[in-house]
C-alpha cells in the first residue's frame, strides 16, 4: 500500500469530520460572530496536528471500499456533533437561567437577537449567557473539551462502532439535560422566591388600597430590587457556573 497524497488528505479527512463536527456546534465557536472561514481553519489545523499520532488507526480505514469510506465521514461527522451537542447543551441552560431570571425581576419586557444564541432572548439574558461563556472560557474548558476529543479516539476508534450504543447516548443525554435543569433552576431560586413574595406584596396592598396603580409603582421597585439581588449573588452564581461545569461533564 503506497503512501500517496491522496491517500494523506483522505486520512486528514476522517479526522477533520469528528473535529469540524464538534467544533460546528461548540460554544464559542458556533456562534454567528465567529466566521465560519475561522472554526473551518481552527479544525483543519487541529486535524493536521492530531494526524501524526492517529496514522496507524486511520491508515488501514483509507483503503477500504469508497462505501465503507463514506459510512466512516457520515459516522464521525455524527459523533463530532454528538460531543459538540452534549457541550451546547449547558449554553443553552445558561440562556435558560438568563431568561428566568429576566423573568423573575420584570426585565422581559423586550426581547432582541441573542449574542451567544441566535434564539431572541432578553438583554438580561444575554448578558447571563456571555458572562457564563466568559467564565467557561476563563476556566479553559475549551483545553478540556479538546483533551476530550483527542481520548475520544481511545474510546471509540475509527472505523470500530459496534460499541456504540444509541439508545445509551440517549439515557446519558437525558440525565444531562436533568442535571443541567437541575443546576440552573437552583442558582435562579432566590429571585423565583423573590417574585412570588413581592407580587404577592404588591397584590395584598392592592386589594387594601385600590387607588394606588400598582403597576406603576411596583415596576421600578421589583426591577431595582431585583438588580440588588442580583449584585449580591453575582458571585456565587459565577463559581456555581464553572463548578458545575466541571462537576456535570
Amino acid at each position: 500500500m503506497t503512501i500517496t497524497p491522496e491517500i494523506i488528505a483522505m486520512s486528514i479527512f476522517l479526522i477533520f469530520c469528528r473535529i469540524g463536527g464538534c467544533i460546528t456546534i461548540l460554544p464559542g465557536f458556533s456562534t454567528s460572530y465567529v466566521p465560519i472561514r475561522i472554526r473551518l481553519w481552527i479544525a483543519i489545523s487541529f486535524s493536521i496536528v492530531l494526524f501524526p499520532f492517529l496514522w496507524d488507526m486511520i491508515y488501514p480505514k483509507v483503503f477500504a471500499e469508497k462505501s465503507d469510506y463514506l459510512k466512516l465521514i457520515m459516522m464521525e461527522s455524527l459523533l463530532g456533533f454528538l460531543y459538540g451537542f452534549i457541550v451546547h447543551m449547558y449554553t443553552l441552560g445558561l440562556q435558560f437561567l438568563g431568561n428566568t431570571i429576566s423573568t423573575a425581576i420584570g426585565l422581559n419586557l423586550q426581547m432582541s437577537m441573542g449574542i451567544s444564541e441566535t434564539t431572541p432572548e432578553t438583554s438580561f439574558g444575554s448578558f447571563i449567557g456571555v458572562m457564563g461563556l466568559l467564565v467557561l472560557w476563563v476556566t479553559d474548558f475549551h483545553h478540556h473539551i479538546f483533551y476530550e476529543m483527542v481520548k475520544s479516539y481511545e474510546i471509540t476508534p475509527i472505523g470500530n462502532y459496534q460499541y456504540i450504543r444509541f439508545d445509551n447516548i440517549l439515557f446519558y443525554i437525558t440525565n444531562l439535560l436533568q442535571k443541567i435543569f437541575i443546576i440552573m433552576t437552583r442558582l435562579s431560586g432566590p429571585f423565583l422566591f423573590f417574585c412570588v413574595v413581592f407580587n404577592f406584596s404588591i397584590g395584598l396592598l392592592n386589594k387594601l388600597v385600590p387607588q394606588i396603580p400598582v403597576y406603576f409603582v411596583s415596576a421600578p421597585y421589583m426591577i431595582g430590587l431585583g438588580c440588588l439581588i442580583f449584585y449580591s449573588l453575582v458571585e456565587m452564581i459565577i463559581y456555581q457556573i464553572s463548578h458545575s461545569f466541571k462537576l456535570v461533564f
